[in-house]
């Protein structure tokens, strides 16, 4: 990882591939990174490396599941035999699109690369009234934790 790498919020970069799966998604926020020399320019490495790189992922799934779970309102199995949840559904040159698929709440992410920049979309989908609920709790971290994440991400050279 760059120390110090730098985090810009980001126009979302809807390409064809996000696009294509985004029916009923509402943009949350996108955000880019410079990738330094070095660092691989593979979309679905640097998915991984962000995904993999902040334990509030997990956590916050497990609380999520913990204050949920009395209530009968637990994920689905399909959400834990992947990924920390996330499914790749597309993927092509420079692009990779991944999806959270949980009963309440979806979350589809784009992470897209060129030759010196990463730039992570993530869409939002609520189910049902509870999905906005979460969502609305939820919301104000969300650019906090991708931010972090992007930023603790240790990133494979090529």
């Amino acid at each position: 990882m760059e120390k110090g790498r730098r985090i810009w919020r980001t126009r979302p970069v809807l390409s064809p591939r996000l696009a294509a799966h985004a029916e009923g998604f509402i943009v949350a926020d996108a955000w880019n990174t410079r990738i330094a020399a070095g660092e691989t320019t593979d979309p679905a490495r640097w998915a991984q490396a962000v995904l993999a790189a902040s334990p509030l992922f997990s956590v916050l799934a497990f609380v999520k599941e913990f204050c949920l779970r009395p209530l009968g309102l637990a994920p689905s199995q399909r959400c834990r035999q992947s990924f920390v949840g996330f499914v790749v559904i597309d993927r092509g040159p420079g692009e990779i699109v991944l999806l959270y698929n949980d009963k309440h709440l979806d979350f589809l992410v784009g992470f897209v690369t060129t030759a010196d920049r990463i730039t992570c979309t993530t869409l939002v989908k609520a189910d049902d009234g509870l999905g906005r609920l979460i969502w609305q709790l939820s919301h104000p971290f969300h650019p906090h934790m991708i931010r972090a994440a992007i930023r603790w991400a240790k990133v494979p050279t090529e």
